[in-house]
């Protein structure tokens, strides 16, 4: 019988020695004293009659859990009983006239002995309910079950040209051998003339029925079976069921041509494009993988049931861990970089390879200057391509695996089809749902879970991120630490009237310079109101920053943050009414310097018989022209009285003064 199975008295049994790499040889034989010595009611134990040494083990008797390791371990325990027996009697079942008969029809000798055989698997197989030659043996083997283990065996031996891809292909071919005998089996190409009878399909009725099915409006497969039976009728194509043309769709071949143009590419790369496995790196912190997903957490807010957060995650590819994260309201460069800061400080190792996706932030100038300093290669990872970003099967495992333990989880991805990975919505309603804050410390306490939680090898993510590293893997030091994570903007900004105002996360953040805590440093104010600087910041402390030459890039000054004064008297904190009065006074004395300053500057001009700014020095050029051309006028009158003047200011001005004059 077999090496792995045996038939006795009506049941099936195992070889004792295989079971070792299932429960351990020291359980094995712990387990066989104890049937031996009667202590335990379950296993069934038997010597073989020719060799003494080894046991054969009940399959009935020995318990559920074990049995599904088994089948695990060696595939269900039937296919490999029936592929032990079926092979010896299908070599009964092949006939010398076989190979014979497909030599004729011009197939090669390889190809005929192939189909010889099939022609003993279709034989053995026509009998009806074969599988009833086990009737009887514990555990039972169904129908259903038998046909498919058989159409896997024969797949397994690559027959030329009878290849069943499931149980029901082979009954089906079985079927058209026991009526058409060897010629059944000849392929269509060498005169195969039974599927022109009522199985081949035409060509352009298989593409009219993709053509439908591929259709972006998603018709079903009872709506293409009726509009394609239709025009067959029309065309004289052959007629089929809608199971068939389900089957004809969803064929391999076929389902490639259809999937994309139905569903949209990014769906069809899950179904149908081929997955390409990858080693993982060689040790921890060789690669860091970051990406950021929204917090599948309720909050409540205002009575209103809300996702509060934005987190954005950075693992370790080697180990799975969670090494950092940031959290804020959307996906932006300083998220990034506190998650970034995060994971440096807990390895204090520099990585090799960060990857990250396309997002806008990733690629901005903050993050890709924090990786440069850091010398860490950044790679974007395949747009559109989930599959290629290592951080996000620990998502997945972060949601399913923790997450959604607690009863305010939003619920996987509204993708998913599975409800065990959807929230209970009546469960969501019956619950006070937790602040913005306490939806922080649960993430937090779920991040701390997942690294410490054992997997299948029974190593913790955490247990695995702290694996040896290799010797020439940078370190990074404090001082290091910080110098990277004060980042340069992009554009510089400029010291006006309000000091320097930067934006960060949408907020607007005021700096000046000063000369004592909350008083302006005017000294520097009137060196330098209107320059550009270039400013470097730390995103974790926006209480100062540091203030560069535009030019030069060297270091000038460092800005603080703009103190709020309380509104009222009884508001100001310690030492506050102090440093308001010096800015008031600062403020009356840069104003008093400005006039005097002007002031100064006007008796110097005049000391230089300079006139002063006013209207006829602004406008003396065109009111010389004026006077020259009603000076001009007059001689012109005088030569010539019965002319009269043009209008002139000069001239009606004199004329209005006369006027007053007759008048007084």
């Amino acid at each position: 019988m077999s090496w792995k199975f045996d038939i006795h008295e009506g049941e099936l049994w195992i070889a004792s020695k295989h079971l070792v790499g299932v429960i351990g040889r020291k359980a094995l034989w712990n387990s066989i004293q104890r049937s031996n010595t009667g202590q335990s009611p379950f296993w069934r134990v038997r010597e073989n009659t020719s060799d003494g040494r080894l046991r054969w083990i009940a399959i009935p008797s020995i318990g559920q859990k074990l049995l599904e390791d088994i089948e695990r371990r060696f595939g269900p325990i039937w296919y490999q009983v029936l592929k032990e027996l079926l092979p010896p009697q299908v070599e009964r079942m092949i006939q010398p006239f076989d190979m014979e008969y497909f030599l004729e029809r011009k197939l090669s000798t390889e190809q005929a002995r192939h189909l010889a055989r099939a022609c003993g698997w279709c034989r053995r197989l026509s009998v009806r309910k074969w599988w009833h030659d086990w009737r009887g043996i514990e555990p039972p083997l169904k129908g259903v079950d038998a046909w498919k283990h058989a159409a896997r065996i024969i797949t397994e031996e690559a027959l030329y040209n009878f290849r069943p891809g499931s149980g029901r292909w082979l009954r089906a071919r079985v079927r058209q051998f026991m009526k058409d005998e060897r010629a059944a089996l000849v392929p269509r190409k060498k005169g195969n003339k039974n599927a022109a009878k009522g199985g081949r399909l035409r060509q352009k009725a298989i593409a009219r029925m993709i053509d439908l099915y591929a259709a972006p409006i998603k018709m079903s497969v009872d709506e293409v079976a009726s509009v394609y039976n239709h025009e067959a009728r029309e065309r004289g194509w052959p007629l089929f069921s809608t199971e068939r043309i389900r089957q004809i769709l969803y064929q391999p071949e076929h389902k490639v041509q259809w999937v994309a143009s139905r569903h949209g590419v990014n769906a069809a790369r899950g179904l149908v494009e081929p997955s390409l496995r990858r080693r993982r790196p060689a040790h921890p912190d060789a690669l860091w993988s970051i990406d950021g997903t929204t917090l599948q957490l309720y909050a409540q807010v205002n009575g209103k049931r809300v996702k509060p957060w934005y987190v954005v995650l950075v693992t370790d590819a080697y180990s799975d861990a969670i090494i950092g994260y940031g959290l804020g309201t959307t996906e932006t460069a300083d998220v990034i970089l506190r998650a970034l800061r995060m994971a440096a400080e807990r390895s204090g190792y520099a990585p090799r390879v960060v990857q990250y996706d396309g997002a806008t932030a990733n690629l901005g100038h903050e993050v890709q200057q924090v990786l440069n300093a850091m010398g860490s290669l950044g790679i974007q990872a395949q747009p559109y391509n989930g599959k290629s970003k290592y951080v996000e099967r620990v998502i997945g495992r972060l949601e399913q695996g923790v997450l959604r333990h607690y009863p305010n989880f939003v619920g996987g991805n509204i993708t998913g089809r599975s409800l065990d990975a959807r929230a209970n919505p009546d469960l969501i309603a019956s619950i006070e749902l937790p602040s913005p804050g306490e939806v922080v410390r649960q993430f937090e306490q779920a991040v701390e879970v997942y690294n410490n939680k054992p997997g299948k090898k029974g190593t913790s993510p955490a247990q695995r991120y702290d694996a040896p590293r290799p010797d020439d893997l940078p370190k990074l030091e404090y001082l290091t630490l910080v110098s990277i994570f004060w980042v340069e903007r992009r554009q510089p900004l400029r010291y006006g009237k309000d000091g320097i105002v930067m934006e960060v996360n949408g907020e607007r953040h005021y700096y000046h310079v000063v000369s004592e805590p909350m008083v302006e440093d005017v000294e520097f104010r009137k060196a330098h109101l209107g320059d550009r600087f270039w400013v470097r910041y730390n995103p974790d402390d926006l209480r100062e920053i540091n203030l560069y030459d535009y030019d030069t890039r060297e270091w000038i000054a460092t800005a603080v943050q703009q103190h709020e004064f309380g509104a009222l008297p009884h508001e100001w904190e310690e030492g506050e009414g102090t440093a308001l009065r010096k800015n008031l006074e600062n403020r009356r004395a840069l104003v008093e310097d400005s006039i005097e300053a002007a002031e100064r500057i006007r008796r110097l001009m005049s000391e230089e018989d300079l006139e002063e700014a006013s209207f006829e020095l602004l406008h003396k050029d065109e009111l010389n022209g004026i006077q020259s051309a009603f000076e001009e006028q007059l001689i012109e009158q005088q030569a010539h009285p019965r002319r009269p003047l043009y209008y002139n200011p000069d001239v009606a001005r004199r004329l209005l003064e006369d006027e007053e004059d007759f008048f007084e």
